[in-house]
């Protein structure tokens, strides 16, 4: 499906899902199954959705999350299915509509987490929600949500040179949310750029404990690690969280 932006074209969004570990990073698991009859404009930025496992905090696509998610069914139930059809007709209806490409992105980007994501439909699916996310920062160029998931969604294809000025903007417009820290970090790292990424996981990891959020500090520790294995900072922080 195309969305339009303002002069009648289409953005498209990389339909491939593999992340820089070669294994899918999009996923983010929530608290608990959500559902699509769910406020959408919960559903983009909140702690529950951009933190996996359960657990606040920012993170790849970690071994214990893939695991988990090979449980999810294949396809969405006939309820969630129809919800994302009503959506996907109002975004069609009114395409210049930024409201209504948020909400169409926010039931999306839950639509995944309620697949497994080795079927086609969650490929699909984030090759749609890249396309959305595209037509909204087409249309609203400071938009928070669309700039970060568009940054996610070209991150998560190993586009990270691309990534990098949507996650810039992301974390300008909202420079003390650990989340968006640690996706410019990826897309950094990703570009090659590893001191940089370094940099921002400390910045990422000092919020995250200053929220009380220490699952969310030690996934950028762990990947500070992946980064510079001999950061002895990391590794003590790493002691003293998981003491904790």
């Amino acid at each position: 499906m195309h969305y339009p932006n303002r002069s009648g074209g289409a953005g498209r969004a990389d339909s491939s899902r593999e992340s820089e570990s070669g294994a899918p990073s999009e996923g983010k698991l929530p608290r608990r199954p959500p559902s699509l009859e769910e406020n959408p404009d919960n559903a983009s930025l909140s702690r529950s959705d951009e933190r996996a496992g359960g657990a606040a905090g920012p993170t790849g696509e970690e071994p214990m999350i893939r695991e988990a998610r090979r449980g999810l069914p294949a396809s969405l139930s006939n309820e969630d299915a129809a919800k994302l059809e009503q959506l996907r007709a109002a975004a069609v209806k009114r395409p210049n509509d930024v409201q209504a490409l948020r909400e169409l992105a926010s039931a999306v980007s839950i639509a995944q987490h309620l697949v497994d994501w080795r079927a086609p439909l969650h490929e699909a699916l984030a090759a749609e929600h890249g396309e959305i996310c595209r037509g909204i920062v087409q249309l609203a160029p400071r938009d928070l949500g669309g700039r970060a998931g568009l940054a996610r969604c070209l991150v998560n294809s190993g586009r990270f040179e691309e990534a990098l000025p949507h996650a810039d903007t992301a974390v300008e417009l909202g420079p003390t949310n650990p989340d968006l820290l640690f996706l410019r970090a990826r897309a950094l790292r990703g570009a090659g750029r590893g001191e940089e990424a370094v940099r921002e996981l400390k910045r990422a990891a000092a919020l995250s404990e200053g929220e009380n959020v220490p699952e969310g500090a030690i996934a950028c520790y762990h990947l500070i690690l992946k980064i510079t294995p001999e950061d002895q900072d990391a590794k003590r922080a790493m002691v003293r969280l998981r003491r904790a």
